[in-house]
C-alpha cells in the first residue's frame, strides 16, 4: 500500500491530477495499491505502507504526519512541482510551504520533482544530500479526466474500510478508547456529510464540464451575466491561435507576457489572418479586456473548462506558450505543450529547460515566423506533430510515468526494510 497525501481534492488543481491521480491510476494495474488523504486528514499508521508521498503538501499538519511516519520507519517521498522558494509564493497562506518542506527534507527518503531547472533550485535551497529524482508530468487525456470521479469514489470506500478497521484495533489496544469512540459516534454523521459534499463537488466539476453546448459557454459565478459566442465570426473562417491556462495568482501576469509579444502577433496577423483565442479562468477576463482585446487583431475569450479545453485546443491551428523565464515560470513543466501536441496542434513557445526534449518539433522564440509558418505550411505542422507524439508516447505516457514511480518506491521500500532488519535483528 502507498499513501498519497495531497493538499486538497480540488480537481481544478493541476498538481493533484498530474502528480497524484494519473500515477495512482497507472500504478494500480502494476500491483501498487494506493490510498489518498487530503487536507487535515489524520493517518493512524496502524499498518506499514511501502511509502508515504507528500504531493505539494507541506503544511504544519504534514510535518507532524511526516515525523510520525519517520518514527515508524515509513519511507517519505516529497513531490514538488512548483518553485516554492520564490519570494511571495503562497503569500496569503498561514504557513509557508518552503518552511514545511525544508523541515520535512530532514527526515525524507527522497525528493521527486518535474525537471532539471526545479531540481537545481531545490538543491540550492536545502542543506541536505537527499537524492532528487525527476519524474515529468504525464500526458493527460480526456480519458484520464473522466476517470477521476470513479477513482475518488473508490478511494473513499477504501478509507472508510480502513477507518472501521482502525476503530476495531483501537478498541482492542485501548479499552478507554470505547468512551472516545462513543463521543466520536455523534460526529460520524458530520464526517459522512463532509465526504458526501466533497464527492458531490467533484462530480459537479466533471458533470458541469460535460454540460457545454457546442457554440457558447456561460461564465461562472464571477461573471454570470456574460455569454461568449464560441466563434469569433459568423462563418468561423479565421484560423485559431490559442493561449490557454490559468493565468496565475497575480492576475494578468501571464496575459501581460502576451501583451509583450503583441507586436509580433500583430505582424503575424498582417501576413496571415487569424483569431487570437484566450482560454482562462473568469477572473482573467478583466486583464484580457485591458491588454489584449484592444489589439488590432480579432480576439475572443472563453472561460476555462476542463472538457471544453480539449475541444477548443483540438479545433485550433497553433498554440502559443510565452514564458517570462523568471525563477518561478522557468521551472514549469511542459504539460501545456504536451497536451497541445498530443491533440494535434503545433506549438510556438519560449524555450525553457522542460521543452528541450521537443526542440526538433516546436518553434522557439520566433512568434511571428512561427505562427506564420504553421498557418501557411500544414506539412511542417504535421511533421512536427508526428515527431512530438512519438516523444510523448515514449517518455510522457501514464504507463511510463508509473514505471518511474514504481522504481523509486521499490528502491526506498527495500532500503527501509533492510534498515529495519539491521536495527532490530543485527545484534541477535
Amino acid at each position: 500500500m502507498i499513501i498519497w497525501k495531497i493538499k486538497s481534492e480540488n480537481l481544478n488543481v493541476a498538481s493533484l491530477r498530474y502528480r497524484c491521480l494519473i500515477p495512482v491510476k497507472y500504478l494500480d494495474p502494476k500491483g501498487y495499491n494506493s490510498v489518498i488523504y487530503s487536507n487535515q486528514d489524520q493517518i493512524k499508521f496502524y499498518w506499514k505502507p511501502e511509502a508515504i508521498i507528500f504531493v505539494k503538501s507541506f503544511s504544519k499538519h504534514d510535518v507532524r504526519l511526516a515525523k510520525i511516519a519517520k518514527q515508524k520507519n515509513i519511507p517519505i517521498i516529497l513531490d514538488i512541482c512548483d518553485n516554492i522558494f520564490v519570494e511571495g509564493y503562497a503569500a496569503h497562506s498561514k504557513s509557508k510551504p518552503a518552511e514545511g518542506f525544508q523541515e520535512m527534507v530532514k527526515i525524507a527518503s527522497v525528493i521527486v520533482t518535474t525537471g532539471s531547472s526545479l531540481k537545481s533550485y531545490i538543491e540550492s535551497n536545502i542543506d541536505s544530500s537527499i537524492p532528487i529524482f525527476i519524474i515529468p508530468d504525464a500526458n493527460e487525456t480526456i480519458v484520464e479526466f473522466e476517470s477521476y470521479g470513479n477513482l475518488f469514489k473508490s478511494n473513499h470506500k477504501i478509507k472508510k474500510r480502513m477507518s472501521q478497521l482502525e476503530k476495531i484495533i483501537t478498541l482492542f489496544k485501548e479499552p478507554r478508547a470505547v468512551i472516545s469512540f462513543l463521543k466520536n459516534y455523534l460526529n460520524n454523521k458530520l464526517i459522512r456529510r463532509q465526504v458526501e459534499e466533497r464527492n458531490f463537488k467533484q462530480e459537479q466539476v466533471i458533470n458541469n464540464a460535460k454540460n457545454i453546448t457546442k457554440n457558447q459557454v456561460l461564465f461562472n459565478s464571477f461573471s454570470t451575466t456574460r455569454i461568449f459566442d464560441k466563434y469569433c465570426d459568423e462563418n468561423n473562417q479565421l484560423k485559431q491561435v490559442i493561449w490557454f491556462g490559468i493565468h496565475g495568482v497575480q492576475f494578468g501576469q501571464k496575459l501581460l507576457k502576451l501583451k509583450e509579444i503583441s507586436p509580433e502577433l500583430v505582424a503575424a496577423y498582417q501576413q496571415v489572418n487569424f483569431c487570437l483565442h484566450i482560454v482562462s479562468e473568469a477572473e482573467a477576463y478583466a486583464a484580457y479586456e485591458q491588454y489584449l482585446q484592444p489589439l488590432p487583431i480579432p480576439t475572443r475569450f472563453t472561460p476555462w473548462n476542463q472538457y471544453l479545453n480539449y475541444q477548443l485546443i483540438s479545433e485550433s491551428h497553433v498554440t502559443i506558450i510565452p514564458n517570462s523565464l523568471d525563477a518561478f515560470e522557468s521551472c514549469k513543466s511542459p504539460n501545456r505543450a504536451i497536451l497541445s501536441l498530443a491533440l494535434g496542434v503545433p506549438v510556438v513557445a519560449t524555450k525553457t529547460p522542460a521543452l528541450v526534449p521537443f526542440e526538433d518539433c516546436i518553434i522557439f522564440d520566433d512568434w511571428q515566423q512561427g505562427i506564420v509558418s504553421y498557418l501557411q505550411d500544414p506539412g511542417l505542422a504535421w511533421q512536427h506533430i508526428t515527431t512530438a507524439q512519438s516523444i510523448i508516447k515514449r517518455d510522457y505516457s501514464g504507463e511510463v510515468i508509473a514505471d518511474k514511480w514504481g522504481q523509486i518506491i521499490d528502491t526506498i521500500s527495500r532500503e527501509s526494510w533492510t534498515k529495519y532488519l539491521i536495527d532490530n535483528y543485527a545484534k541477535f
